[in-house]
């Protein structure tokens, strides 16, 4: 379907029963090639072809995401990560000036409820606290909102929604370096997409006599 040399294609449809067949004949027999010129993307304009293929990305991420909202807050939470992860590690994801490196290797997490669940949910609970740092050594994101008519699972969404728009702050070098930049500008986008992280866990409070929601994360990148 997307090799460059094809010019033609023929399809015919059989409906058998219960099932169907679809057979599609091409004139261009395929070989192995490279999808596209190796290099960073971020470095030239997109053309009006590249950018709605992108907007076509995202809007395939976004139904990626949005199926895991149907589910438990534990999957959703996974979806939401997910769908950050994909979008940075197929180079699609917008940086201040151009758009993400691809990821040689970038981990599918999974949803740790025992040890990073358990630590970031005693940390949201405690509604006097002003910051948030991980009793266990990991990586920790928060976000606060003082809409009080938002749901647990909205303010989840608007908390990864905030982390990952950090990404507009920065340019990523080649080798999309954690350097002072990234540091300074976009450290939750950063626990978001570490390549090494395989574990994270969340929670969500609502603190209605402080006035505010916290929604924390914890990673083990």
């Amino acid at each position: 379907m997307i090799n460059g040399e094809t010019t033609g294609f023929a399809c015919s449809y059989s409906d058998c029963g219960s099932g169907g067949k679809l057979l599609c004949l091409y004139n261009s027999a395929f070989v192995e090639f490279n999808f596209w010129e190796a290099g960073s993307l971020g470095a030239d304009k997109m053309t009006f072809d590249m950018q709605v293929t992108a907007k076509d990305m995202v809007n395939y991420y976004r139904y990626y995401y949005e199926k895991f909202q149907r589910k438990s807050s534990n999957e959703m939470t996974v979806g939401l990560n997910e769908f950050c992860r994909n979008l940075v590690a197929t180079g699609w994801a917008k940086t201040k000036s151009g758009y993400t490196p691809t990821a040689k290797a970038m981990n599918a997490l999974v949803y740790d409820c025992a040890t990073l669940g358990a630590d970031a949910q005693g940390l949201a609970a405690d509604c006097s606290t002003n910051s948030y740092a991980s009793k266990i050594g990991m990586q920790l994101s928060y976000y606060k909102v003082k809409d009080l008519s938002l749901s647990q699972e909205q303010v989840l969404e608007k908390a990864f929604s905030t982390w990952y728009g950090q990404l507009e702050n920065v340019d990523l070098d080649k080798k999309a370096s954690y350097d002072n930049n990234v540091e300074t500008k976009a450290p939750d986008f950063a626990n978001l997409v570490v390549g090494d992280a395989t574990k994270l866990g969340c929670s969500v409070e609502t603190c209605e006599p402080e006035g505010f929601s916290v929604a924390v994360c914890e990673f083990d990148g």
